[in-house]
């Protein structure tokens, strides 16, 4: 983290290089499985697929985002081997994974409603459907990045973090 704070680049160009990569793998192992998928059962067209990709690459985005925003804003040092998880971990533990249900449900929900609304005003043009909810996540995951960097610019290395 000490490398990353001191490097003359802003914040969100950072967030953002340090949320590609795993973004970048994340969507190849899933394109991958949906390219099997599409081969073994034959039961999904390349729209469907390029529609499906295209949706998935911000919604990615916005989990990998939200990770490292509930991380930047909780963090937390490795437990020391053998040192017994206390109650606090367990409920941490449970705090972050709520939080990151319920950032992922608003932008799914969002990108939903946008969807359908598109899909009632076209009559179900499944390009416009796609695009909206492409737009929506995107949309979504520049927020949470714009976040992640805001964390990332107040994260103070020297501050000491509760165990």
């Amino acid at each position: 983290m000490v490398v990353l704070r001191a490097l003359p680049v802003a914040p969100m160009t950072v967030t953002a290089g340090q949320i590609f990569s795993p973004v970048l793998l994340l969507c190849l192992a899933q394109a991958a499985c949906l390219a099997v998928i599409a081969a073994v059962t034959r039961a999904v067209t390349p729209v469907a697929a390029v529609g499906t990709l295209l949706a998935l690459v911000p919604l990615v985005w916005t989990a990998v985002a939200v990770d490292n925003t509930v991380f930047l804003l909780l963090p937390h040092r490795p437990r020391p081997a053998g040192s017994p998880a206390g109650i606090q971990i367990a409920a941490r533990s449970y705090l972050i994974a709520i939080v990151k249900l319920i950032a992922i449900t608003v932008a799914l929900v969002g990108a939903g409603v946008s969807g359908y609304a598109v899909w009632a005003m076209t009559g179900g043009v499944f390009t416009a459907v796609t695009i909206t909810v492409a737009i929506v996540l995107a949309a979504t995951a520049w927020v949470w990045t714009w976040l992640a960097s805001l964390a990332f610019a107040a994260f103070d290395v020297t501050r000491d973090v509760p165990a």
